[in-house]
This record gives structure tokens, C-alpha cells and sequence, in this order.
């Protein structure tokens, strides 16, 4: 099958790349866009959108793949192509700007526009797909979003990158974080809870801007048993994973958002298996399952984050159990083979469907 692929971000963008991959499994992928570094998206979104339409004129592909970010490239086209359209939407601009980034109000004018983006981008495809099920509820009850019209696909990881190794063996009582340090990713609490480890002699090692890692820290922690390391390479990220005794997947922040996502480190550690803390909250266990192939913790709770940390240090056979199940776990629901699978019947559900509304 002939497929259109573009996006607003670049297609080395984790969640582009990965569906990218899934793709060509099955099909045959054109892809129009930016492939590396990040640009303008509004920029990006138009010079796709005639990119789009070029290439329905001389190609007409079977089907058109919009991914992340892709609700501008909706707006433009969504009328204009009449061969099916699936979109990743991935995330909601409204929820993003408006309550984890607060950077307007929801009811603001610029709020308002925001979730009309939402809406009006998901409206325009013949189906959607969101990463979590706990996610499309919230596309559907806040956005307006048909829910029969939302598949899931868990966000998964690279395992080209991300899979056991020989050398995966971890040092005594470090405890891994990584990240961008978004709201919903609670570093405050990850840091208080090394603080309130540093007299059992457990280490922390934070991968995160230090700059950024500052503002959280200054004057409210002293981070003696903090390493502190500034991002690195993807391919990089595994031989730190592999160093842990324990990683945290997350997310430990108070955002909404925060409840209804899959952190895709949380997807990275367990394909390498690792013991893994998860926040408690619904999404997760969407994949997870307490005490068999992961440990999950109350959000937004340092106290409750270290005692877990804590205990389960202290319980290395309850360790080399998570690892082990959180791996099979990763195999059997977010492995490439099943999501490349299961991206393929979305595909063939949404070609019949579009043309059984056209009959």
C-alpha cells in the first residue's frame, strides 16, 4: 500500500521516527518534511500541506499518515485530501499550553483557539490515534472527540537502542531520572526524595539541563548524593540505563497530564529490564501491573517516592523480578513487531471505513 507520511516536527522526533519504522514494515512510505533538526512548525505545517497536495495530484496515495505535530497540517488540508486521512494527535494543544505549560488561561481568547485546534484538526481526519486509553477518554470528554473514532498505540521505544545487554548490570543503589524536566515530571519531588535518601547512602544520577535543574534546586536542596549529567545522546541513554538499580519512569508531577500519558522512558527502561517506578495513576496501568513488572508510586508524594526507592533496594530479589517481568511485559504489549502489527489493522480500518462512507 502507497502512503503519504508528514509531520509538523521533524521525523527524528521520537514519536515520528518510531511510526515511521512501524510503516515500513507493511507499507510503501513517502515522506514529506523535515527529517532532522527542528524548524519552524508553522512554517513546516504549510510547506507540507503543499507538499500534501502535490503529491496526491501526481501520486495518489492510498492513504495520508499526518503525525506529530500535525493539527496545523489538519487545518489546511483536512478538506482538501479525499483519500483517508489518519492522525496521530498525540497530544492536546489546549490541555499543553493551557494547563501544563500555563502559559494562557482556558478561557482566554488564545485558550479558546487552542482547543478549537484540538477539535477541529481531529474532526478533519477519518481516524485518530492517541497513545493511551486514559488519554482518548480525555480527547473525548474535554475536546469533543468521537471516542469510536480514537485507536491506541502505545508510544514504545527504539530496540535497536533500548534491549537488554550483556553489560546490564547496575551499580550498588543508584537510582536513574532522566528528562526534560516538564511540569508533569515532578523533579521537585524526584529531588526531595534523594534528599531524604542521602543518609542510607543511596545515589541519584540526573540527566536534565542543568540550567533548567537549578531553578528547581537552588537554596531548597543540597544534592549531596546527586549526580548531575546534561542530556545526552539517544544511543547514550542505555548505557546509563543499565548502570541503575532502579529508574524512574514517572510521572511524578500534579498535572493532569501527567496521569493520562505513558512516560517514554518508562517504555525505554523496561525494554531493557529494569526495575522501574511508575506514578500511580491510570494510564499506567493501561500497560503495568504493581508488584509484577513494576512498581507504582503516589504522585506528587516525595515521602512515598523514596520509601519505594528505598524498599526496593532493600529487596533485591523483588528487583531482579521486575526486571525480568517488566521486560516480558514490554515484548508481549509495546514491542515493534506487536505496535508495527497493530498500526497496520488501524490502517486497514480506517481505508475501509472511509470508502464504506463514500458507498
Amino acid at each position: 500500500m502507497d502512503i503519504l507520511f508528514t509531520t509538523g516536527r521533524e521525523l527524528e522526533y521520537p514519536r515520528n521516527s518510531l511510526l515511521y519504522k512501524y510503516l515500513l514494515k507493511y507499507h510503501n512510505i513517502k515522506y514529506v518534511g523535515r527529517r532532522r533538526g527542528r524548524g519552524n512548525i508553522l512554517l513546516q505545517s504549510i510547506l507540507n500541506t503543499i507538499g500534501m497536495i502535490e503529491n496526491a495530484i501526481l501520486n495518489n496515495p492510498s492513504l495520508y499518515f499526518i503525525g506529530f505535530y500535525g493539527h496545523l497540517i489538519m487545518l489546511f488540508a483536512g478538506r482538501l485530501i479525499n483519500e483517508p486521512i489518519l492522525f496521530d494527535a498525540f497530544l492536546s494543544t489546549y490541555d499543553t499550553l493551557c494547563f501544563d505549560r500555563n502559559m494562557f488561561s482556558p478561557n482566554s481568547i488564545f485558550g479558546r483557539i487552542a482547543k478549537w485546534v484540538d477539535h477541529a484538526s481531529c474532526d478533519r481526519a477519518s481516524r485518530i490515534i492517541l497513545d493511551t486509553e486514559t488519554h482518548a477518554h480525555y480527547f473525548s470528554e474535554t475536546l469533543g472527540v468521537p471516542k469510536d473514532k480514537i485507536d491506541i498505540l502505545f508510544v514504545g521505544c527504539d530496540e535497536d537502542i533500548f534491549h537488554p545487554t550483556n553489560s546490564n548490570v547496575s551499580k550498588d543503589n543508584l537510582v536513574l531520572f532522566y528528562g526534560t524536566l516538564l511540569k508533569l515530571h515532578g523533579i521537585e519531588i524526584i529531588l526531595q526524595s534523594a534528599d531524604l535518601l542521602n543518609k542510607y547512602g543511596i545515589k541519584f544520577r540526573i540527566i536534565a539541563p542543568l540550567k533548567k535543574l537549578k531553578l528547581f534546586s537552588a537554596n531548597k536542596f543540597k544534592l549531596q548524593n546527586v549526580e548531575l549529567i546534561e542530556p545526552v545522546a539517544l544511543e547514550i541513554l542505555p548505557f546509563h540505563i543499565s548502570e541503575a538499580t532502579v529508574c524512574l519512569g514517572g510521572h511524578f508531577g500534579s498535572s493532569e497530564k501527567a496521569s493520562r500519558v505513558i512516560a517514554s522512558k518508562t517504555f525505554q527502561c523496561i525494554s531493557m529490564g529494569k526495575p522501574t517506578i511508575v506514578g500511580e495513576n491510570p494510564a499506567n496501568h493501561e500497560l503495568l501491573t504493581h508488584g509484577f513488572d513494576s512498581w507504582f508510586c503516589p504522585m506528587n508524594d516525595a515521602y512515598a517516592l523514596a520509601e519505594s526507592i528505598k524498599y526496593l533496594i532493600d529487596n533485591p530479589n523483588i528487583l531482579k523480578m521486575l526486571g525480568e517481568n517488566a521486560f516480558q511485559t514490554f515484548r508481549q504489549k509495546a514491542s515493534s513487531e506487536v505496535l508495527s502489527s497493530k498500526l497496520a489493522e488501524i490502517i486497514n480500518k480506517t481505508i475501509i471505513e472511509h470508502f464504506s462512507s463514500r458507498q
